[in-house]
């Protein structure tokens, strides 16, 4: 029984507070993001890329979410 409360403390404790976890990014424009998402593809066709994305959402809201990405290849 002791256990079991122990335990029960334990998760109650880790569950209680804010919880923040990774969002997943939202790419537009596959065509020029193909490395951002395969890392595969880096170089398949045979030239050289430096590429820079920026994505914002709701730009009116604070802390709205933002998706920066930069990448050679």
């Amino acid at each position: 029984m002791r256990y079991f409360i122990k335990t029960l403390k334990i998760v109650v404790f880790l569950l209680a507070g804010t919880m923040y976890s990774q969002q997943e990014t939202n790419y537009a424009l596959y065509r020029y993001t193909m490395n951002v998402i395969n890392p595969a593809y880096a170089g398949a066709d045979g030239t050289t890329n430096l590429t820079t994305n920026i994505r914002s959402q709701w730009d009116n809201v604070q802390d709205a979410p933002e998706t920066q990405s930069f990448f050679f290849s």
